[in-house]
């Protein structure tokens, strides 16, 4: 049974994870969320995640949610080593920077992209 991965591309946290799937070569079955349509509110999704957000990662009935847990899991699992070293300061210093990415440059990221690309198109005003 194939990687299931649960994801909307509009998520940066998803995005990423796209990209990483794809660069190393990991095999998954792509499982798409509408996020603009409101799929990840369903009944059916809120099985598979009950906090209803994306990514999630479905391994052989293990789920997995939260990018930065999952992507740890799939370098453990795949022996992703030039991504995920096992040397104990070598990692902690990728678990250093994943977790500073996340409160940090994610959410500054993030309120960028809403404020020049996803407001100018749902008001019709372009940004200066």
């Amino acid at each position: 049974m194939p990687l299931a991965f649960y994801y909307d591309l509009m998520s940066q946290p998803c995005r990423a994870l796209y990209i990483f799937l794809k660069m190393t070569d990991i095999p998954f079955e792509s499982k798409e969320i509408a996020l603009r349509k409101l799929e990840h509110q369903s009944d059916e999704f809120s099985e598979i995640n009950p906090f209803k957000k994306v990514p999630v990662i479905g391994d052989s009935g293990f789920l997995l949610t939260e990018s930065v847990a999952i992507f740890m899991y799939l370098c453990d699992k795949y022996e992703k080593l030039d991504w995920y070293p096992k040397d104990l300061r070598a990692r902690a210093h990728v678990n250093e920077y994943a977790n500073w990415q996340h409160s940090n440059l994610r959410a500054n990221g993030s309120m960028l992209f809403r404020t020049k690309i996803i407001t100018p198109r749902l008001t019709n005003k372009a940004t200066q």
